[in-house]
């Protein structure tokens, strides 16, 4: 869902998929720090290979480490403290939208949405 995007259109992506999870459960797998940032519960999928067999690991992060990942897709493998500032202030501003977003634009959304998706999946059939 993420592929081929960045900056404002994938936060504008994360906001509907926070829309979406209001009422369905969402999950994503991403490498986009703005769409990561937004999650309620933010799971590390990390592979392993021993003997030549690979294993798949998940691990559920707390928030430290949810910041220390965010940073890393942030700026690369190299952790430092400006893409830790970063990755802390954008987990903040996420913070605040959710709170800000009221009730009714919520549903509002939600409302208009479903509109959208039927006249998406409504086909016309003209004679001519």
């Amino acid at each position: 869902i993420d592929t081929g995007i960045s900056g404002r259109i994938a936060q504008r992506t994360a906001e509907k998929m926070y829309a979406i999870s209001k009422k369905h459960q969402v999950l994503c797998v991403t490498h986009l720090p703005q769409i990561a940032a937004i999650s309620d519960t933010h799971y590390l999928v990390l592979k392993d290979v021993h003997n030549n067999n690979t294993y798949t690991r998940i691990k559920k992060l707390n928030n430290e480490e949810k910041e220390h990942e965010l940073a890393k897709m942030l700026g690369g493998s190299e952790v430092t403290e400006i893409t830790l500032a970063h990755a802390k202030e954008l987990i903040k501003q996420i913070i605040s939208n959710k709170r800000s977003r009221s009730f009714f634009e919520m549903i509002f959304y939600c409302f208009f949405e479903k509109i959208r998706l039927k006249i998406n999946t409504f086909t016309f059939n003209e004679s001519i």
